[in-house]
């Protein structure tokens, strides 16, 4: 029996261990995707420390305390130095593709998916929205149309 048998094995991810985004706990110029972000690791706004994100940085979508309990007793974490979060505490981290590209799936929707599938997604249900809306809209106006034809009278008409 090993001395380890003790302790709970955690399955799959438990929220109830999980911290916050990695990018909450990071610098703010890092915390904010939409100040900037760098095509490559030496261009002028990695030099200002802004989002690795297209570099392959899985901070967004990555839960862990890098970034307040640090590595090498509390000296830095891979942001803070400069180098993406890899994510190596999320499930299946190996498999979401080349460290060093932009994130090519989303945990959260569905088992996995792509931008271009959420995306996808969301416009549809946004013009199935709108056709609904539409139609309804309609609808209601025929019905005005034809109250007011049946009664003999046009908007307008104080008589």
């Amino acid at each position: 029996m090993s001395r380890y048998s003790s302790v709970p094995m955690i399955v799959h991810t438990c929220p109830a261990v999980k911290n916050p985004c990695i990018l909450l706990s990071a610098a703010p110029k890092m915390a904010s995707i939409a100040g900037g972000t760098n095509t490559c690791f030496d261009d002028e706004n990695a030099k200002k420390g802004y989002c690795l994100y297209k570099l392959g940085c899985r901070g967004p979508v990555t839960y862990n305390a890098c970034g307040v309990m640090q590595w090498n007793n509390g000296v830095s974490f891979p942001i803070q130095s400069g180098h993406g979060c890899i994510g190596c505490n999320e499930d299946n981290f190996w498999d979401n593709g080349p460290f060093y590209e932009r994130i090519s799936s989303f945990p959260g929707f569905g088992i996995e998916s792509n931008a271009d599938k959420i995306g996808a997604i969301a416009g549809a249900a946004v013009g199935a929205g709108v056709l609904t809306h539409a139609i309804a809209t309609n609808i209601q106006k025929a019905m005005i149309i034809k109250d007011t034809v049946d009664d003999g009278r046009l908007e307008g008409d104080n008589k």
